[in-house]
């Protein structure tokens, strides 16, 4: 992974930026694994076997981007998962 990669817990980041739809996260986790509940135990299973490949995406504004999914299994794991910052200037 890059440099600009910082590695978080899921806890951490969901402190610190907001869900996508803004329903706050407990609503967004229990979205997931009520709608997509298959999607994330195969995810999960990719990731015990070969780690996060993709980082989560961090915007600008303070909300997560990209990665709901990685995040709701990071939290149910209990592991760190792969963050980059997008949308900033220098």
């Amino acid at each position: 992974m890059s440099a600009d990669v910082e590695l978080m817990t899921a806890e951490l980041l969901m402190e610190e930026v907001r869900d996508g739809d803004q329903h706050g996260w407990p609503a967004e986790l229990r979205l997931l694994w009520t709608e997509d509940r298959d999607k994330l135990l195969a995810l999960m299973d990719r990731v015990l076997a070969e780690g996060f490949l993709t980082p989560v995406q961090i915007g600008d504004d303070g909300r997560l981007w990209d990665g709901h999914h990685r995040v709701a299994v990071a939290a149910a794991l209990g592991i760190m998962l792969p963050v980059v910052r997008v949308g900033q200037t220098s």
